[in-house]
């Protein structure tokens, strides 16, 4: 059995559209732009959001996060 004892409740973050896409079509889409990136492996998976799935984990991470403290400093 467990001791341990959870005293906050674990804060999850909002559902966001998730996609992914394969290092070879990232790679063809860097190419189509014109851009030379290597990509680190061709044969990994990347995952990314849209704008509407980043601006609400980014909402919820930075300004509803029980993780997030302003910072308290004194110039003086």
């Amino acid at each position: 059995m467990s001791k341990i004892k959870v005293t906050n409740s674990v804060i999850h973050t909002p559902s966001f559209k998730e996609y992914k896409i394969s290092g070879q079509d990232l790679m063809a889409k860097y190419q189509g732009l014109g851009l030379e990136i290597r990509v680190p492996s061709s044969d990994n998976w990347y995952y990314h959001t849209d704008d509407v799935g980043a601006a609400s984990l980014i909402n919820h991470l930075v300004l509803k996060s029980s993780l997030y403290k302003p910072d308290r400093r004194d110039c003086d």
